[in-house]
């Protein structure tokens, strides 16, 4: 769902209330975990980065990625009434070249054990590209380090994206590099 301006919250809290009833927006198999593989016709993406070293940059990371701070401010941020949870469903509020956008999520998966945390999302009919995505943080007891690793498949699904689909990769890619800067900021000075 695409704006002029930037939806307020109440426009952003009616569409978090209706995404609890949306269908995902594709049906094709696939998936991010390790050895899953995008559908046929999705671009696959895989990166991440070394946050530090210890338990303390792992229980960082842990909250940053329970709170959605690795999405990439000022231009990204994520509204959820919900803790991250299986069926949780939240909006993604995203500013590209002047307009905004509201992209309805649903998590279909979390993984929360010692050395790792995370969890994927799936879209939902009404956001802007079609896919999946996997955040995670992993402790590497041997070597003590902490990396934060994204997993994600993708492809355009409202027609805005499909038209300016060059500029949609570009700020895909942007989100990789700022979401990987914003991780690391939040655990400088603390390893």
């Amino acid at each position: 769902m695409f704006y002029l301006t930037r939806p307020d919250d109440a426009v952003v809290q009616t569409v978090l209330a209706r995404a609890n009833e949306l269908r995902f927006n594709f049906d094709e198999p696939g998936g991010t975990r390790e050895g899953d593989s995008a559908p046929p016709g999705y671009v696959s993406d895989r990166y991440g980065c070394e946050l530090g070293r210890g338990d303390r940059v792992f229980r960082v990371a842990r909250a940053a990625i329970e709170t959605f701070r690795m999405y990439p401010a000022p231009w990204t941020d994520v509204i959820s009434n919900h803790a991250i949870d299986v069926d949780a469903v939240f909006v993604a509020r995203i500013r590209h070249l002047g307009i905004w956008s509201l992209n309805p999520c649903r998590i279909i998966d979390v993984v929360d054990e010692p050395e790792r945390y995370g969890f994927a999302f799936r879209t939902l009919r009404g956001h802007a590209e079609r896919g999946e995505e996997r955040f995670e943080v992993v402790w590497d007891r041997a070597s003590d380090a902490v990396a934060y690793r994204v997993a994600a498949f993708s492809r355009p699904a409202h027609l805005l994206a499909r038209i300016g689909s060059p500029i949609a990769r570009a700020y895909q890619l942007r989100f990789q590099r700022e979401s990987c800067e914003a991780m690391r900021r939040i655990n400088v000075g603390i390893g």
